[in-house]
Formats: C-alpha cells, structure tokens, sequence
C-alpha cells in the first residue's frame, strides 16, 4: 500500500509537531506500507528517508502527476486545510485513491484567552505590521471571532464532505469537531481517532530526587495559546509565598517571538531564579535534569511536551483547560491539573510538589509507567486500523 503525507514542511525529526510524529510513524509502519511524501514549503532540517517526496509549493498539478506517477493509494493531509479542496480534485480524477485529513489541533479556542493574547502581542518585540494586525484583531474582537467560526464552519464542513476520514486526536474533540461542521452526529462515520505517540525513544531516566530542583518549561516563547507571561507571574508570586522553596530554579527552553519581552519583565520586575535557555539541540537532556513540568497553555492539540516529561519521570503540573489534557494527565496519580484560571491554585499545587519529597516520587513513577499507553507501537496499530478501514471503503 501506497501512502502520501502532506504536511506542511518535509517530514523530519527535527521538528516539533505534525511533521516530528510524521517522522515516528514513517519509520515504524510495516514494510508493505511504502510512505511517500509531498510538502508545502521547504526547510533547513534533514528530512526523513521516505519513497519518494516532492516540494509541492502552490502547485497542485505537482501534486496530482506525484500521486499519479507512484500510485498512491492513500493521501494523508495533515493540516494543511487549504489543500483540501485540491487534494479532493486529486481524489475524483484517480480511480480508487482514498483521502484521510487529520485534524491535530482543537477547532474551538476560548473566547477571553484568545483575546488576551491579542493584547499581550501589542507589548512584543514584532514588526509593526504585524502589531497593526494583532491591534485589529484585538480592536474588533468580537467581529473576528464571530467571523472565524463562520469561516470554520464552512471549511471543515467541506473537509467532512470531501474525504473518506477525518481524523482527531482524542474523542474528546468529538463535540466539538461536530459543532464546528454543524452536525449533531457523525452519521457518515466518517470521524475517527488516532492519538499521538511517544516522541523520546529509550529515555534514559534516573531517579527523581537525584536531580536538581528545577521546574521546566518547554515552549514557543509566545502569548498566543502558550501564555508564558502568565507562568512566569505564576513563578513569581510562588517565590513571594513560599520564601523557602527559594532554592528551586524555573528553567525556560525554547525562542519565539515574545522571547525578548519575557526577558525585558523578569528583568524589571526582579524575577527570581529564572533561566532562560533559548533553542537548544538536545532537549532530553533538559527533561533528564527536572523534576517537575509546567504548562500554562490554554489551549493545545494534544502537549507533546507532557508526555515527553512523563517519559523522564518529570511531573506535569498544567491548567484544565483543554480536552485532550484529560488524556494525558490524571490528577493526583501520575500530574497535577488545576482548575483553569485558578492562579493561586497553581501556585500552591506547585508549592506542594515542591515540598513533598514523597509526593514527588510517587507521582513521577506513575507518570513514567502511564504514558507507556501512547507507545509507537499502540499509535502505529491504530493507523493501520484507519488504512485498512479507509481502504475497505466502496
């Protein structure tokens, strides 16, 4: 069987995200699954061995004669939304090709939240085009985000109509991937679920307490979703608290394009015990040496960083303020999940993490044994069971 991802950029792994898992199910999907490749732009990192692969651009011809000249059987669009309605021309004019798109993000996001990081743009160091277009979209919040559902709707009711399945990562997004296309059912079945898998591969983990005591953060350094403002204030108002937690260090891995103003606060309001790593090359080693995690996000797909801190025994400590966390983290066994908006509550969640030795060690065990359920091999059954459901199709 022959299959194609479209991604957004070359499948590598490299990079975080779509293409990085791309990557992992490339390299552990049997040999009679022939993976080929065709991506929108080009990029600086090492692309993953594959069949054949192709820089598409803007050229959907491109596309059609690749998919033709190798046979596919199966094209994958992974999120790349604007493809969809050529990849569907492709589908009418190859006798038996199959069409999956996957979803790997929430199609809804918080209507405060989404706004606030409008706000929080307008205070970065970005271009001024770009501040004018945050400054809009901030301005005439409500307008826009009206017009983005609207605009969704459309789109992903045609993404619904065009392939054989549409792919999310959690039943958890299922009402809302329902409410997105404006259906009350999946009466079709045309909705499926594939999760995301374990990125580290043979992690090598020591014990908890053996390390230092250093929070982690892993991120794009940006307001939008992530809310790094928000968990550097929280860091803050833990240290004033909790004086003696004092000898723990926050550690920041990651750049982005807030990067610069996150350093401009810590330094003027006198954050204490806060390193700002930047972009490194092995982030493993960052997970080796933490004992807790912190995620402040208001929203993501599925957090590939949780379950890349599970795999080193690193406790997550995050909001509940998205589906698929629910997946990932139960709270007292394995993280901690605090009621989303519920600051003070994060402050001392951390606080007793921090104190409790016991506490630590128990949950990091768990915390490693747990995400063994989003083994490569579990995810890589579950997209086998999705080609061959697709392929069965009349």
């Amino acid at each position: 069987m022959n299959i194609l991802f479209v991604t957004r950029y070359p499948i590598t792994d490299q990079k975080g995200g779509i293409e990085r898992i791309s990557d992992i199910i490339t390299g552990a999907l049997p040999e009679q699954y022939k993976v080929f490749s065709a991506y929108i732009n080009e990029s600086p990192h090492k692309k993953t061995p594959v069949e054949a692969s192709i820089c598409i651009n803007n050229d959907p011809i491109s596309l059609y004669e690749f998919a033709k000249q190798h046979k596919i059987d199966i094209i994958i669009n992974q999120q790349c939304q604007e493809w969809d309605h050529f990849i569907s021309l492709i589908k009418e004019r190859l006798d038996n090709l199959k069409t999956i798109y996957f979803q790997h993000d929430k199609t809804i996001e918080p209507y405060k939240p989404l706004k606030e990081s409008f706000k929080y743009a307008l205070s970065a160091d970005l271009p001024t085009k770009s501040k004018l277009v945050y400054f809009s979209k901030w301005a005439l919040f409500p307008i826009y985000f009206h017009l983005k559902k609207f605009r969704d709707k459309l789109l992903f009711r045609k993404i619904y109509n065009n392939n054989d399945k549409l792919l999310i990562l959690t039943e958890r997004y299922l009402p809302d991937i329902l409410k997105t296309i404006g259906i009350s059912s999946d009466d079709q079945h045309r909705i499926g679920v594939v999760n995301n898998c374990l990125t580290i591969a043979n992690p090598s983990v020591t014990p908890i307490l053996s390390r230092p005591r250093k929070v982690l953060i892993v991120s794009r350094m940006t307001e939008e979703r992530k809310r790094i403002l928000l968990a550097i204030k929280i860091w803050d108002m833990l240290q004033a608290k909790y004086p003696e937690l004092n000898i723990w260090q926050l550690e920041l891995v990651g750049s982005g394009e807030y990067l610069s103003f996150y350093r401009r606060y810590v330094k003027k309001h006198a954050v204490p015990n806060i390193i700002f790593a930047g972009q490194v090359s092995n982030i493993e080693n960052h997970y080796a040496s933490s004992q807790i995690f912190m995620m402040t996000s208001y929203a993501e797909g599925w957090g590939l960083t949780v379950t890349e801190a599970q795999q080193y025994g690193v406790i997550p400590v995050a909001f509940d303020s998205y589906e698929a966390i629910n997946d990932l983290i139960s709270s007292g066994y394995n993280g901690v999940l605090v009621d989303e908006g519920n600051i003070m509550e994060y402050v001392d969640s951390l606080a007793d993490l921090m104190s409790s030795n016991e506490k630590r060690v128990t949950l990091s065990s768990n915390a490693y044994k747990s995400c063994s359920k989003f083994s490569v091999e579990k995810i890589t059954n579950q997209w086998i069971n999705t080609f061959k459901d697709v392929s069965s199709i009349k």
